[in-house]
């Protein structure tokens, strides 16, 4: 007798939310579109943080403006001459980010793989994307003129915490949240420092000076913005052991902190040059980073 082969139960789970999310990001992975609308992000990151790095030095120099967070930095785009034309194409963008930061925790184009690190770097993808895609919220508003939310990042995290900080796990969840940040902030520091920055780009189509900028910007634009982020952290770690909501900030309480400790104008001015060369990094990455794998 000829032996029958047994026949492999059928994979009903295949069309399940994950297996889908799976297929969905594999495609999108390789979509041009994705890596246009993904170019324009970044270009759209340089130009919100180059502007906030902008108005920082211009409080130190002149003493006029104020030193402002993304939120401010969009409305300040969007009071330009062509500022709602602008504000289309950041929008455009920002969802760029928000897609492209959820292909790259999904599909895993950069192989980061499953083990914990990998999946921790996933996740950091993930929340980054989210992020972006958050800031959608008041361009749209901005764009069709709708009234835009009383306060800024700082205060509407503040009455957030609020909230949160009168819950039995309100405060060991506003730490964890301090912790992640400062962990994500020492991270971006040690890639700055030491981390293979020009990995990211496509070196073959750049010039010898082009890649040098790229590395140095980089560098610098890194460890500037993983300050930020600890000192963000840092903020929330305090309201959460004190109980205090109105220690908790965003990038622009975070700058004003900066501000107000001991050679504070030196200290605001270099994390504000930083981010400037974050917003360098961001644009050449627009024109020159590796967006489907590495």
């Amino acid at each position: 007798m000829v032996a029958q082969k047994k026949s492999r139960p059928a994979k009903t789970e295949k069309n399940g939310v994950v297996d889908q999310a799976n297929d969905v990001a594999e495609k999108a992975k390789n979509n041009v579109w994705i890596d246009r609308l993904t170019r324009l992000g970044y270009a759209a990151r340089g130009l919100i943080y180059g502007l906030i790095g902008f108005l920082a030095v211009q409080v130190i120099v002149t003493g006029r403006g104020a030193i402002t967070d993304q939120s401010g930095a969009l409305s300040t785009i969007a009071s330009q001459p062509f500022g709602k034309v602008l504000m289309v194409v950041v929008a455009v963008g920002l969802v760029g980010l928000l897609i492209w930061g959820i292909v790259r925790a999904i599909a895993d184009p950069y192989r980061k793989g499953s083990d914990f690190k990998g999946l921790v770097q996933r996740a950091g993808y993930f929340i980054s994307g989210i992020s972006y895609g958050a800031l959608l919220f008041p361009t749209l508003r901005l764009i069709t003129g709708s009234p835009q939310q009383s306060g800024n990042s700082s205060q509407q995290a503040e009455q957030m915490a609020a909230g949160i900080l009168t819950r039995p796990w309100g405060p060991w969840l506003v730490g964890l949240v301090g912790g992640v940040l400062i962990g994500v902030g020492g991270y971006r520091i040690y890639r700055g420092l030491k981390g293979r920055l020009n990995e990211r780009f496509k070196s073959y189509d750049m010039k010898p000076e082009e890649r040098k900028w790229a590395e140095r910007t980089g560098r610098i634009g890194y460890v500037a913005f993983g300050l930020v982020l600890a000192i963000i952290g840092v903020l929330a770690v305090l309201a959460a052991t004190t109980l205090d909501p109105n220690r908790v900030g965003g990038l622009d309480e975070a700058l004003t902190f900066l501000a107000r400790q001991p050679y504070g104008p030196w200290l605001l001015a270099a994390v504000a040059v930083g981010l400037m060369a974050y917003a360098v990094y961001s644009l050449m990455g627009a024109r020159w980073f590796r967006i489907k794998e590495l």
